[in-house]
């Protein structure tokens, strides 16, 4: 089946200039890819793009599915100047991987990394990688098809890669941690699938992710989650990001359920392009707060 692309949006503020310092920042997800420039010199996001990858159907565990991703982000890089121009440029990769565990580090053994997957899944689905995540003292163990990864790089040659979950947890523990929340529960919503993680006091005691095909799904996933983990609806706050807005009607629903639901606010330890107020920047919070890993790395310390 041919590769088919749509884009949903783009924005290029005039103070993009090539000559300056500027990174990139891209987010793969099942059905889509964005794209955004920072400027190392403004502190700021000048540049956003974003498109929707048709006609791919397949399982999101089939090698085949991740040779449509490799075939749409050509396509979309021999037609948009803005990604041709900086895809050379330093900067991140977060992609979704077909699965993710999580471990203390101090328990963490590198040679075991095939056996902790295997416990958790029983098989493996692809080579199996690890990232140590020293903001929670843990590493997330994933599984994702080694030529993917050489072929991202290819493409993308001077980018770091993370898996989602990694990004979701520097986001998600750092805001829970600012606002000292008791508990607090988190969902980044892509075209079919909800990634959930709760925290207690800032501590990661819940990761999942979970396929949904109608509002019906989207808000049992939810609703189950403060069941199971036994979170007060009352008390317990809900964080969006991602493919959600307000006049959704699984938000209104959820809205029924949980007292306080929230899309997460704009990272200000950025500044953005005054365009990006045409567009909702919750939905590319993860794009944006995910250039951090990289510059954190590049000082060598972390964030408090």
């Amino acid at each position: 089946m041919p590769v088919k692309i749509s884009q949903k949006l783009s924005f290029v503020d005039e103070a993009l200039n090539a000559q300056e310092q500027n990174m990139i920042s891209i987010l793969l997800t099942q059905d889509g890819f964005s794209f955004a420039v920072y400027n190392r010199e403004r502190n700021k996001f000048v540049a956003l793009e974003a498109y929707n990858i048709e006609n791919i159907h397949h399982d999101v565990l089939e090698k085949s599915f991740f040779d449509h991703v490799i075939a749409a982000l050509k396509v979309v890089i021999e037609n948009s100047k803005l990604i041709s121009l900086y895809r050379n440029s330093k900067g991140i990769i977060t992609f979704c991987p077909n699965q993710a565990t999580w471990l203390p580090s101090s328990l963490f053994n590198p040679d075991e990394k095939e056996r902790y997957i295997l416990l958790n899944y029983g098989e493996t689905l692809g080579d199996v990688f690890y990232k140590i995540n020293n903001q929670t003292e843990s590493v997330c163990i994933y599984t994702i098809y080694n030529s993917f990864i050489d072929d991202l790089l290819n493409l993308f040659p001077n980018a770091e890669i993370h898996p989602l979950q990694n990004i979701l947890v520097e986001d998600f523990q750092r805001f829970s941690k600012k606002n000292d929340l008791e508990k607090s529960v988190y969902c980044f919503v892509t075209k079919e699938r909800l990634f959930i993680q709760v925290y207690h006091a800032s501590k990661l005691v819940f990761d999942n992710n979970f396929n949904f095909q109608n509002k019906q799904d989207f808000v049992y996933f939810l609703l189950n989650i403060y069941d199971k983990m036994d979170l007060s609806p009352e008390n317990t706050p809900l964080f969006f990001t991602g493919d959600i807005s307000k006049s959704n009607e699984s938000w209104n629903i959820i809205k029924k359920y949980i007292r306080r639901v929230e899309t997460l606010p704009s990272n200000n330890s950025f500044l953005y392009s005054r365009l990006f107020n045409n567009a909702d920047i919750y939905h590319f919070y993860h794009l944006f707060s995910s250039i951090t890993c990289v510059l954190l790395e590049e000082f060598g310390k972390g964030e408090e």
